[in-house]
């Protein structure tokens, strides 16, 4: 009689566990995304040139277009990449921009 009590106790105790950790879990945190790059790593002494797309932001009630943001990555080592981002702003009252 002792051993079916004893398997029964062990459920109950695995059970409280699941339900306590379950109750303290805290929210995830996530990275964004990739939209115009890729998530690999370029290899060594390789580079890759990457494309975006035209986008149109508003700031201020005034339209600012980006032209095409171009990524540059380039493989240093194993696993390691030097990455270069640059797009053009052209706001509607100024010169075009490097940024």
């Amino acid at each position: 009689m002792n051993k079916p009590l004893k398997g029964w106790r062990s459920a109950v105790v695995l059970v409280t566990v699941f339900l306590l950790t379950i109750g303290q879990s805290t929210p995830a945190v996530g990275y964004r995304p990739f939209v115009s790059t890729d998530a690999a790593v370029a290899d060594l002494r390789e580079v890759e040139v990457e494309l975006g797309y035209f986008n149109l932001e508003r700031e201020d009630e005034k339209d600012v277009f980006v032209v095409p943001q171009v990524v540059m990555n380039y493989g240093m080592s194993q696993d390691w990449e030097l990455v270069g981002e640059f797009d053009v702003e052209k706001p509607p009252d100024a010169g075009a921009k490097l940024v």
